[in-house]
Order: C-alpha cells, then sequence, then structure tokens
C-alpha cells in the first residue's frame, strides 16, 4: 500500500490536472489553490485535501478522505455547479490510482456562510481494496 502522503499528493496533483477543464466547461472557475491541509488564505477559492481515517483488517482496507471546496465570493447556487463537477469527476475516478480497487461512498454537504462571500462543501469519500489472504 501506498504511503498516506503519497496518496493524498497523487490525488491533488490529478485534481489539479483534470478539473480546469471540466470547471472552465461548466462556466466555473478554477480554484486559486489545490492543497493539502487546510487553505491558509481565507479569501481564496481552494480545494483543499484532508485524511480522514483508515481501516485495516483482515478482509478490507478503506481510506476516508475529506475534499474540503472554499468558495469564496461565490454564491450558493454556483456552489451546486462546483458540487456537480466535483462529484461526477471522483465518480469516474479510477480508485486504482491510489492503490484501492472501488469507491465505496461519496457523500457531499455544503455550508454557505454568508450571503455572495464563502461557501464550504465538504466531501466525504472512501475507498475500499478487498484483501484475500495473501495480503
Amino acid at each position: 500500500m501506498e504511503s498516506l502522503y503519497n496518496i493524498l499528493q497523487t490525488l491533488k496533483s490529478d485534481l489539479e490536472t483534470d478539473l480546469p477543464a471540466l470547471l472552465v466547461a461548466a462556466g466555473l472557475v478554477d480554484f486559486n489553490r489545490y492543497v493539502l491541509g487546510p487553505s491558509k488564505n481565507p479569501e481564496e477559492t481552494a480545494l483543499c485535501l484532508y485524511h480522514d481515517e483508515g481501516q485495516f483488517d483482515d478482509e478490507n482496507n478503506d481510506l476516508n478522505l475529506f475534499i474540503q471546496l472554499q468558495l469564496y465570493e461565490k454564491d450558493y447556487e454556483d456552489s451546486l455547479k462546483y458540487i456537480d463537477v466535483v462529484k461526477e469527476y471522483m465518480k469516474v475516478y479510477d480508485p486504482a490510482n491510489l492503490g484501492f480497487t472501488i469507491l465505496k461512498k461519496l457523500i457531499d454537504d455544503s455550508f454557505p456562510l454568508d450571503e455572495n462571500q464563502t461557501t464550504f462543501v465538504f466531501f466525504e469519500v472512501k475507498y475500499n481494496e478487498q484483501l484475500d489472504s495473501c495480503d
């Protein structure tokens, strides 16, 4: 299994490469930054990746990740478009890129803090790898 750092770096790199064109096609602006952990600037539009938890037993290897969209000066209606783009991308993203076999769960939630200021969107992503007796 890849290290947690390498898994997050791979996903971050893939998102940075693939999302800009998808966002533009949807009439949206790309993120100012793609970052591991929180954005250090509250006045930017950022995609942030976090490790939630991992679980390993004799049958499964699970990894939960959070993707946070910090949508500065984006209203709730625009945030729905960002949700659509990122959700569709994650649904077709190949888990094998990260060393897993299936996307087991994809949940989204949004929190508009103030009209026309910042909306936060959170995705919980769970990847799974079924283990056999050789693993």
